[in-house]
């Protein structure tokens, strides 16, 4: 019998750049924020006719890997590891509906949402702190969508701190075009000399007192991936010009989120970005905070 999972998105509300480590990653202090938006992900286990463990993995965005670079796969190999458990054979199918490449978090959430699966499924019944250890191992944003709701992420992303405050918020989140290269967009950034201003401790201000949040967005590496693809100046400016409270860029690119504070203002901006980029992927969701 399968089970199906929510695997969420995230926004970043805040994204500062605070240093860089010896190995070459970044460091940051950058609040996320769980997303109403997510894949759909389906695992179920059977019994191995190979006599080992095995995974079989399908997605139906066909260029996405379905092996060990897949951070879903990688989660049912750590999971299927530390089980103990033989002769197992996960089954998992990820129905991609976040916008792949786009500051979203979706190969991250996906990990997520398999270890959390499998905790239960293989009966391994680790807690949380144990999670959080396991999904290290898979990418830095990981550890977030262990936790999932508001929080303060920081390192090069897997220290994590839970933010109490009751926000939440209408979205809408577009990208046009492809996605950006993580890699390529954090180079850029470090021969910038000029650099957008901190916005996190703003950020974190204005979540305490859940007022003035859409005011404190900012994402230090926005100029950068603005030169690479201009449609962010203009979706920005669209969502603004439609009744956005504010709108900024997630992650490294080159999703664009606008928060709002009714709908038939989010849907009237909704139509206006889809006829600037007929192709976009835009999508009306919330910030998920429970």
């Amino acid at each position: 019998m399968a089970d199906i999972f929510k695997s969420h998105g995230k926004i970043n509300l805040s994204l500062d750049i605070v240093g860089i480590r010896d190995d070459g990653y970044h460091l940051i202090s950058s609040v996320m924020a769980e997303t109403e938006l997510c894949d759909i992900i389906t695992v179920s286990l059977e019994k191995s006719d190979k006599f080992e463990n095995e995974i079989v993995l399908t997605c139906n965005v066909p260029y996405i890997p379905c092996n060990e670079k897949n951070s879903a796969y990688k989660a049912a190999q750590i999971m299927l590891e530390l089980s103990g458990k033989h002769n197992v054979k996960v089954v998992i199918d990820v129905d991609k509906r976040l916008p792949v490449a786009g500051g979203l978090g979706g190969s991250s959430t996906n990990g997520a949402t398999v270890i959390k699966a499998l905790n239960s499924m293989l009966e391994c019944n680790f807690d949380a702190d144990k999670l959080r250890e396991i999904s290290v191992k898979i990418g830095a944003d990981v550890p977030f969508f262990i936790e999932g709701g508001i929080a303060l992420a920081e390192g090069i992303g897997e220290k994590i701190t839970k933010i109490n405050t009751d926000y939440s918020a209408l979205l809408l989140i577009a990208k046009n075009g492809k996605g950006a290269n993580s890699k390529n967009i954090y180079a850029q950034f470090d021969a910038t000399e000029e650099k957008n201003p901190f916005t996190t401790e703003k950020m974190l201000a204005a979540l305490k007192s859940s007022t003035g949040v859409a005011e404190c967005l900012g994402n230090m590496l926005t100029p950068v991936t603005e030169k690479i693809q201009p449609s962010i100046i203009n979706l920005k400016k669209t969502m603004k010009n439609n009744g956005a409270l504010g709108a900024e860029m997630s992650g490294s690119g080159s999703s664009v989120y606008g928060i709002f504070d009714n709908i038939r203002t989010c849907e009237k901006a909704y139509g206006a970005v889809k006829a600037l980029y007929p192709d976009a992927d835009v999508f009306i969701t919330r910030i998920k905070n429970e």
